[in-house]
Parts: C-alpha cells; structure tokens; sequence
C-alpha cells in the first residue's frame, strides 16, 4: 500500500523531475496516504523500465509516472468513498486537481481565471551528479530485535525493532509469533520525513494465553527488499502454586477462571526475562488450613478421652 512517484534514472533528467514529484509527495502526505517514495527502475536494457519514461526522455520531455493508491487495499483507499457513484468520482477528481496544482506550482504558473499565481513559487532543488540513479536491489541491513519488557496482568510482551537501511529507508515491518511461517499484514515503519525512517521501533504484541512464542519481525524497505530478524523465543506464562505449610512447591500451567477453585497461599507468575510478581491469596487456601486444623484438633481430643477413659476403668 502506498503512494509513490517514477521519475527517470539518468541523472540530468532525476535532477529536473525530483522537486516535481517532491512537490506530489507533500500532497500525499496531506491527503493521508502512506508514502512510498521517489523511485527509479532499470529495465535489462539498461534504461529506464517504464515506457512512458524511456520514450519521454529519448525525446527530451522529463516524464515521470505517478501511482496514487491501490485499490485492493483499505489503507489507501479510505480516500475514495464506495458509497455513492458521484462521491466516488469527485474523489477521482481530485488525484488529477492535486497533481495539477503541483504541476502549476513546478512550472511556476499563474491564472487570472483561477485567482491563483505561482509565479514566485520555490521549489526544493535536488542535485545529482550521477549519470544515472539506480534503484536499492539490496535488503535493509539491519534487522535486529530485543526483549524490552513483559507485562503479566495484560499477556503481552513489548520488543524494541532496529531496523536500518542505508541506501533509502524502511517502509513497512510485519511479525510472525511462530518463527517465520506466518507473518501479520504490512504495518507503517515510523518516519520523520517521507524519505527518512526512524532507527528503531518500539512494538507490543498479545500474548495468547498458554502459548510459547518464536518472535520474527521482517524489515521492508522502499523498494520492497526484506530482512528478516533473529527469533526472539518468549515462554508461555506459567502459574507457581507455592504451599508454605509443606514446603511443597509444583509449577504448572492453569487459568485465572480456576484460581479460586483451588488451594493455596502464593501464585507467582513466571515469564521470560521478567521480575516475578506475588500475589497473596486470601480465602480458599486460609479456609482450607483452618478446616484442617480443626478436624486434626478434633481427633486428637478424641484420642486423648479415649485413654483417660480407660485408665478409669
């Protein structure tokens, strides 16, 4: 998902086409679509990829393909609504208003007509000395992940995600709980600039109750090139039934909802690389000590009258 611009590889011409295609990207931006970027792609000829590029520039005309969503996924298209035939056909119409005012603005135009003047209007520059800009075919280099903490009452777990990619940025990351066989959707790597990703990420994922997790996340960037993680191994939660009377202590697994069906004194909840929290129990397990003790007392007294009875006798 997402909104990107094709411009041409070779150099004078991505010079010439970048501030255009920047000036897209804002709109986007404003219109609150994901940004994908301001990309170039090599056909095997050596050329550029698209023919409305390659063709443009062997004629000398700077072209550039805009793609403002796509239609199969809910992200970008919460901007077209479904709803009514005319609704959906004035948001059509302003994808091509949106690319027209930035193409006024680029060319510096003014409309007396339209009330508007862009005459004066300053465009960010790029400049390349490359003879051609060629597209990031490698995988982020950095994908690395690292238990941050576990919060017990809630079942989740919270990773720190650092992900890095020197040739052009992170886009997306996903997560699998089960090592790589299956992976959530695409979600949105935090960014401070559409064209500059942040370095880390911090993420918090639930735990489902009485399940030992395999944490992987996957590292996606512009150009949509992967790096996948270590595994990140995070024991299931488990339930310490402490009995301080017998010094008796086993560990098992068990839900909440049985808790108060059972006897005992202490249940700490143990998880991977966390401090353990005690909880003292009131109630069953205090109940249950005293009806002990009191039967115990009761045949003791029992035995006691016993024997002076037959010493009586």
């Amino acid at each position: 998902y997402g909104s990107e611009v094709w411009i041409p590889a070779q150099g004078s011409y991505y010079n010439k086409m970048y501030p255009f295609a920047d000036l897209v990207m804002k709109n986007f931006d404003e219109m609150g679509l994901y940004n994908r970027g301001i990309k170039t792609r090599i056909g095997k000829s050596g050329d550029n990829y698209y023919g409305v590029i390659r063709i443009g520039t062997n004629y000398g005309i700077p072209s550039c393909i805009i793609e403002h969503c796509h239609m199969d996924n809910s992200r970008d298209t919460f901007v077209i609504p479904s709803a009514e035939k005319a609704a959906f056909n004035a948001s059509l119409v302003n994808f091509g208003i949106k690319d027209g005012e930035a193409l006024a603005k680029f060319l510096k135009l003014k409309s007396a007509k339209l009330g508007v003047d862009y005459s004066s209007f300053k465009a960010n520059t790029y400049k390349t000395s490359k003879p051609m800009v060629y597209p990031d075919e490698t995988e982020p280099e950095i994908n690395e992940i690292s238990l941050v903490s576990t919060d017990a009452a809630k079942s989740t777990v919270t990773i720190n995600m650092k992900a890095v990619d020197k040739d052009s940025f992170i886009l997306y990351y996903m997560i699998s709980t089960d090592g790589g066989v299956t992976f959530t959707t695409l979600k949105d790597w935090p960014r401070s600039a559409w064209n500059k990703s942040a370095e880390s990420n911090v993420i918090t994922i639930d735990v489902p109750a009485g399940k030992e997790l395999n944490i992987v996340t996957g590292a996606v960037n512009s150009f949509d090139k992967i790096t996948l993680s270590n595994v990140l191994n995070v024991k299931a939660f488990n339930l310490s039934i402490e009995n301080k009377e017998s010094s008796v202590q086993n560990t098992e697994d068990i839900t909440t909802g049985n808790i108060s069906e059972r006897t005992f004194n202490t249940i700490t909840y143990d998880y991977l690389n966390s401090t353990p929290q005690e909880f003292s129990i009131s109630g069953p397990g205090q109940i249950g000590i005293f009806a002990t003790g009191a039967v115990m007392l009761l045949v003791a007294m029992l035995i006691l009258f016993n024997k002076l009875f037959k010493r009586k006798r």
